[in-house]
Parts: C-alpha cells; structure tokens; sequence
C-alpha cells in the first residue's frame, strides 16, 4: 500500500482540462484536495467577472516542458519560450500513439461522391526512433 503522503498526485480533472493555461500569476482558480472528505474543490483565488474567461494553470513551465506534459505551447511564454519537434519525432510519437487513420470517411470524398486523391500520407513501416 501506500503509507506516505505525496507532494503532488497526477490526475485527469474533467473541468479543470478544459480551462486555458495562463502563467500561475494570472491564473483564476486553484484546486484544493481534501483527503478527509476525499474531494478536490476548483476555488476561485481571483475576481471573475460574469461571461469572463476563468483561466487554470499548468505552473511556470517552459513550451519544452508544456508540450512535453500537455501536448501545447504557450503564446510569448515568459517562462521559455520555444520547443522544436523535428519530423522524425512527429511521425514516431504518431506511428508510437497509433495514430494511423484507416477507412474512408464522409471528409474524404469530394463533392461527386468520389475519393479525394489529394490524401497520400502513407503510414511509416517501421515507427522511427525517438530521442527518449
């Protein structure tokens, strides 16, 4: 089992996912876990206005650090900005997520009914490696 209390605990928060990333500075709310009553409340640690958008944050992380974790970058990230992704690396993380579309969909055809052409990505045979 698990005796010791942790620092941080990792989790998918259904509502929180949704908000937009800001700088923790900027940030509208928090999330408070509560062990006792095994909770996690979002609370508000600044002024919202009605129709206002509520930002979450991700802490002071660089865009390698962003992408990496949350699969984003930040616009002028005051934290560092810049992350490079070469093809090779795009194209192992895709083929690694079994990112391969398979079968036609309504997308794919052109006004007359038939196949678009225009689509000629073929999936690599062998998954390149990655820098990991």
């Amino acid at each position: 089992g698990v005796g010791a209390a942790h620092a941080s605990t990792q989790a998918m928060v259904p509502f929180w996912d949704m908000l937009n990333h800001v700088s923790p500075e900027l940030a509208s709310v928090r999330l408070e876990h509560d062990e006792r009553a095994a909770s996690l409340k979002m609370v508000c640690v600044r002024e919202v206005r009605r129709g206002s958008e509520v930002f979450n944050t991700y802490g002071a992380l660089g865009d390698d650090e962003l992408l990496r974790r949350y699969g984003f970058v930040a616009r002028a990230n005051p934290h560092g900005g810049g992350a490079e992704v070469t093809l090779r690396e795009l194209v192992a993380a895709a083929a690694k997520a079994r990112f391969v579309v398979q079968g036609t969909y309504d997308d794919d055809a052109s006004e007359d009914g038939s196949e678009s052409e225009s689509d000629d990505f073929e999936p690599p045979a062998k998954a390149p490696p990655t820098s990991d």
